[in-house]
């Protein structure tokens, strides 16, 4: 071994910074390369309800994000996407489209509010978002919570069905489940009456709903009743209410299309 001199030593220090230099180079080269596979960081959150939260079904999501855009599906764009919310599943491969069915809701014109019904009982919700295409960013970016439906309000069209194809005069029977139906006049939570809605949205949930032959009032604490329309398709809107006539909100309602022959 040559003694230690200070050329020797000098020649040495170059030799280790130089391999430091490199070994630096070469890490933060590998760092670049890993972050471009890693996907963009950003952040989703359920706003309401909270993880472990008691509802009434139906109750309202709402959804915020972090570090990333919420925008309608199609355009494919790092950073941007639209939500989905995965009720009672594990999240799926983050390699292809999320599925579209009843345990996968899919959010593609950009929503971050919605209104879910979902039956008594425990259930896991996740949230999960996407590019344009619906395929889930990897990592995945999510958020879960467990919410337990203590109860479930519902109203419905026993007669007719959707789809149904009636001569007019024609019955129609109405039905609720988790509400009590009375007559109009005192304002009771989980009480009230119905209202049928011919051809025309739902109004708005904070004010009375009109009265007019587009929105019929059931306010005796009738059941049953009957329509007299034109031929042709209509949409028929069952809408519950308080005494005062306001919507429950979200809204307690059921939507049915029937076509009126002569």
């Amino acid at each position: 071994m040559k003694p230690l001199t200070i050329d020797n030593a000098m020649r040495n220090a170059h030799r280790l910074a130089r391999a430091a230099l490199l070994v630096t180079t070469g890490l933060g080269l590998s760092a670049c390369l890993l972050g471009l596979g890693a996907g963009t960081a950003g952040e989703v959150a359920f706003e309401e309800p909270a993880d472990g939260a008691q509802v009434v079904s139906p109750f309202t999501v709402r959804m915020s994000t972090a570090d990333v855009t919420v925008e309608q599906a199609g355009a494919v764009r790092e950073g941007y996407g639209h939500h989905h919310i995965l009720v009672d599943t594990e999240l799926p491969p983050l390699d292809r489209p999320i599925p579209a069915d009843s345990q996968h809701l899919h959010f593609g014109a950009g929503q971050t509010e919605v209104v879910l019904d979902l039956p008594p009982g425990e259930h896991t919700l996740r949230l999960l978002f996407a590019t344009g295409d619906h395929v889930p960013y990897d990592p995945a970016i999510t958020d879960t919570v467990t919410v337990t439906v203590t109860a479930r309000r519902a109203v419905s069209f026993v007669e007719p069905s959707d789809g149904a194809r009636v001569t007019s005069p024609f019955t129609v029977r109405m039905a609720t489940e988790g509400l009590t139906v009375e007559p109009a006049g005192t304002v009771r939570e989980g009480h009230g009456h119905h209202h049928i809605l011919v051809d025309t949205p739902l109004p708005p949930l904070g004010l009375p709903i009109p009265s007019d032959d587009r929105h019929r009032h059931f306010g005796q604490g009738q059941t049953e009743t009957t329509l007299d329309l034109p031929p042709g398709e209509h949409t028929l809107t069952l809408l519950f209410a308080g005494g005062d006539h306001v919507p429950y909100a979200p809204a307690v309602s059921r939507t049915i299309k029937v076509t009126v022959v002569e």
